[in-house]
């Protein structure tokens, strides 16, 4: 039979740098040590990077000069979903605690569970997963996700030759629309915004990028095609673009 764990509130002050007050910090936390194995919860255990893993993501990193970003999660171990079925007593405070055999049933994870490391570690698995990166097998708290257009090879023109972009049409035989549609626009959008903005200096792509556009809804493979084809053209030669100095006789 399953029992309510209690819970309390834990108040702190949170100060400034200069010993201000900035705010007055309320937390509910559960009162782990009701819970029961097998009743309240079943694992705990949650991964925890190696750190030989950040030794070499910063080596790597070094390496190639690439930038480190530090993300910081707000109410991290509330964003994990409970799939345990805990019940807890009404928190002090509530109107209808008085009431008896009243008792709430948590949905989401609390500070203080046994298991909230592990529910919130499972939900970013699965958000990770979900926007495509690889967990790493020797080391399960590590994921990549790589870039297709990083290593592509150099282009002579903007786009191919009498090639004809279309928008998506159905088969008149199936009645179906184009096998090489993508449902994945995202990616798409957000490299068309970069070379966009990219042609402020290199108006030679200006009409391959506004022609590529016009497909940001219904997006074909073609177009992805098109797009990393532009990417390999300014690659193939990234230092033309167009400045502007004092020293520039059309501006005397």
């Amino acid at each position: 039979m399953k029992q309510p764990i209690g819970c309390k509130w834990v108040y702190k002050v949170k100060l400034q740098a200069n010993s201000d007050i900035e705010r007055f910090k309320a937390r509910l936390v559960a009162k782990r040590y009701n819970q029961k194995e097998g009743l309240d919860y079943n694992e705990t255990c949650s991964l925890v990077v190696k750190i030989a893993t950040v030794r070499i993501v910063l080596f790597i990193a070094a390496q190639h000069d690439w930038h480190i970003h530090q993300l910081d999660v707000y109410n991290v171990f509330l964003q994990g979903d409970l799939h345990d079925e805990v019940y807890m007593q009404l928190p002090q405070g509530f109107p209808s605690q008085r009431e008896s055999g009243i008792v709430c049933r948590l949905v989401k994870s609390l500070y203080g569970l046994k298991q909230e490391s592990r529910q919130w570690n499972v939900k970013l698995t699965e958000a990770l997963l979900h926007s495509q990166f690889q967990q790493s097998k020797l080391d399960h708290s590590l994921f990549i996700k790589k870039n297709r257009t990083g290593g592509a090879k150099p282009a002579m023109t903007p786009l191919e030759m009498n090639e004809k972009l279309t928008m998506i049409e159905l088969n008149k035989f199936t009645g179906k629309e184009d096998d090489d549609m993508l449902e994945d626009v995202g990616q798409y959008q957000s490299v068309i915004g970069r070379l966009l903005y990219l042609t402020l200096t290199r108006p030679d792509i200006t009409f391959s990028v506004q022609t590529l556009s016009q497909f940001l809804q219904q997006l074909k493979k073609s177009h992805w095609d098109a797009a990393i084809r532009i990417i390999r053209y300014v690659k193939r030669q990234p230092w033309l673009e167009i400045l502007m100095t004092t020293k520039d006789p059309m501006l005397w």
